[in-house]
Parts: C-alpha cells; sequence; structure tokens
C-alpha cells in the first residue's frame, strides 16, 4: 500500500494493492530454506509483515539453531511469538534466548518479548542482566519494565532511580532510565521527584546520558539520511565525497572524546576552528563583507564568499568585525535524544578508515 503520491518522481498514482497472502503461503518452505543468512532473515521479516504461519515446530528449531545467524534466531523469536503466542514452543524458544551466553540479538529479542510470553521472568531476568550483560543488552531491559506497567517492575525501577541520582549508573543505560522514569511518571508520581532530583545533578547537567551507548549503524545512517538535520549538506564522514561548507569528519574520533563531540551537536558555535565560521567585516568605506573566515594573518583577513570566491581584505581597510559564528543549528529539537546519542557513537568511531585521512581536530559544529 504505497503513498498515492510517489516520492521520488512526485506523479500521483493510483494503484490497486492485491492480497499477497496467498502468493507467498505456498512458498514458505522455500523462504525459509534459503541458504543465505541476510536473504533468510529478510524472508523471516516478510512471513512476519503478513502474519503467515509457518508452523511453530520449524521456527523453535530455527531458534535453536547455534549456527545461524544472531540476526535470524532473533527475527525467528520474533515470528514463533507471534504466530503461537506464549505457548510451549515459545516458552522453550524464549528461556532459550534468555540463557547466559546467548548471543546478544537473541537475548534482547527475547527481553522484548517478555512482557507479553513471560511477564512473571521480566524482574528475575533484568536483575540478572543489570549486574552481568553488557549496555547494548541492559537497555532494552529497562524499556521492557517501563511497558510491562506491573508493581514489581515499578519496585525495581525506584531502585535503579535511586542508583540513578546517586551518579551509580553506567552512562549507557542512563538514557533508558530517564525514559522508562518519564514513562511511568503519571502512574508513580516518586519518578517525577526522582527526575527533578537527577536533573540538578552535575551528571544531568553534563548530558551524560547522551554521551554513551549509542548505535553506531544507526548514527551513520542519521548521518547519510536524515532530512532534516542535512550533515552532508556540509560535511563529509567516511570517504572525500560530500561537502566541504563544514571540516571533514572522517578522523573525528581519533582527535575528539564523546564529550566535545557532543557539545559540537548541541552547542556548535561555543568553539569555532579557523576557518569554518560565518563573519561581517565592515569596511571603512561603509562596505559589509560577509561569508565564511578562511584565513587570518598579522596584516590582513581572507573571507571565502557564498559563491566560492576569496577576498582577501587587509586589516587597516576593517573598521569592524563580528566573531565567528558556526552556520550549523543546534541539533538538539531537530534530533530526539537517542539520535544524538547514535550520532556521537558514530562519530566517536570515526578513525580515518575508508580511505578517509586525518584532518584538523574540528568539530561537526566547527
Amino acid at each position: 500500500t504505497p503513498p498515492r503520491l510517489d516520492p521520488f518522481d512526485g506523479w500521483a498514482r493510483s494503484l490497486r494493492p492485491e492480497p499477497i497472502t496467498a502468493v507467498l503461503t505456498p512458498r514458505l518452505d522455500a523462504l525459509l530454506g534459503l541458504q543465505d543468512p541476510a536473504l533468510r532473515t529478510g524472508a523471516i521479516e516478510i512471513i512476519i509483515a503478513h502474519g503467515l504461519r509457518p508452523g511453530p515446530a520449524r521456527v523453535a528449531a530455527m531458534v535453536a539453531d547455534v549456527n545461524a545467524a544472531p540476526g535470524l534466531r532473533a527475527q525467528a523469536l520474533r515470528l514463533l511469538a507471534d504466530e503461537g503466542g506464549p505457548g510451549p514452543d515459545a516458552r522453550r524458544a524464549l528461556e532459550l534466548a534468555l540463557a547466559t551466553g546467548s548471543p546478544g540479538p537473541l537475548f534482547r529479542a527475547a527481553v522484548e518479548l517478555l512482557p507479553r510470553l513471560a511477564p512473571e521472568r521480566l524482574v528475575p531476568v533484568a536483575r540478572e542482566a543489570w549486574k552481568g550483560r553488557p549496555v547494548p543488552e541492559r537497555q532494552p531491559v529497562v524499556a521492557a519494565l517501563a511497558a510491562a506497567a506491573t508493581p514489581e517492575a515499578d519496585v525495581l525501577l525506584e531502585e535503579w532511580a535511586a542508583e540513578l541520582t546517586a551518579d551509580r549508573v553506567e552512562d549507557g543505560v542512563r538514557l533508558e532510565l530517564v525514559e522508562a522514569l518519564r514513562a511511568r511518571a503519571a502512574a508513580q508520581p516518586a519518578f517525577a521527584t526522582r527526575l527533578e532530583a537527577y536533573a540538578a545533578t552535575p551528571a544531568a547537567l553534563a548530558r551524560r546520558e547522551l554521551l554513551a551507548g549509542g548505535d553506531v549503524a544507526r548514527g551513520r545512517d542519521l548521518a547519510a539520511n536524515h532530512l532534516a538535520a542535512n550533515c552532508t549538506a556540509c560535511h563529509n564522514f567516511e570517504s572525500s565525497a560530500g561537502s566541504e561548507v563544514g571540516p571533514a569528519l572522517r578522523a573525528i574520533g581519533s582527535q575528539r572524546d564523546s564529550a566535545y563531540l557532543l557539545e559540537a551537536l548541541l552547542q556548535p558555535s561555543a568553539r569555532i576552528a579557523e576557518g569554518y565560521g560565518i563573519i561581517n567585516v565592515t569596511l571603512r568605506d561603509g562596505t559589509e563583507v560577509t561569508g565564511t573566515l578562511g584565513a587570518e594573518s598579522a596584516t590582513e583577513v581572507t573571507v571565502r564568499l557564498f559563491d566560492g570566491q576569496r577576498r582577501r581584505l587587509p586589516l587597516a581597510e576593517i573598521a569592524a568585525r563580528t566573531p565567528p559564528v558556526s552556520i550549523m543549528p543546534p541539533m538538539e529539537g531537530i534530533l530526539q535524544p537517542r539520535e544524538l546519542r547514535d550520532l556521537v557513537a558514530y562519530l566517536a568511531n570515526l578513525k580515518g578508515g575508508r580511505g578517509g585521512r586525518p584532518g584538523a581536530a574540528r568539530g561537526p559544529g566547527e
């Protein structure tokens, strides 16, 4: 059911969707028998999207296949839950996915399904994961507690909220915990009080919930494709392709830490590197020249005009000039908190690979 207005060429078309279930159902064995892991994962996504029923036994076998890709096993678990609900096959597969040593994607899928399939297991699993699982696998645990909305889950969230205000929570799960408390604050007024207390802590003022725990792949997608942020209009990231309006960021992760990168996203004008700030120069004859600061010496200032030309202005002819200002808008409000965290993770991961070469140590806001 595509939109009537074609997003590529702008033409309006009247399309008549045809049911696909009858086409796919006879081919379920072929879809699930694909050998390429990426294709088989895609096939399971199609089966889930169209509500097809391949049979719980075969799907459960996929979940249990330790040689299969973790992403494929996770999708198989979701399919099993959609098909059979909290039946015996799904419960056995769920316990397998929650076992110690299960791969991260499979564990995360199981945690997402716990409130629906085995709500009584959620709090014990959450307590165990909080102590022993890595950050990416603790994040969905916090979200699942908020989604469960049970007294037992709220008790555990209150315990972790106390840890948050005491600055004993790892940065990578702070955002999930803040979001969980906010989601349950209407039902639990004590959570609102906890959030107010946390907002005044040094950790919250430093926005440490955005410094760690982001997803590099999602951050890469944001940098390349987010229309409102429009990062590629000014920067290039992993190759020489892209804009040179702003500095190249191919090696920024080897030059700046996450705190610097976050500041550059939230307050782009806080630090301006030479050559990338907009200035306005008023000459003694009243002429105004506006552009980016290209270079400055003891005798002259070079301004890059917006048409690409450079104008050299002797200091003796300058009556006044404005401080450099970044042309990049603050990203808060354009990007959601999780998106900001993902973008920080991506930028911090840029070390000059994929043909990129290290440049001057500049941030995205410079």
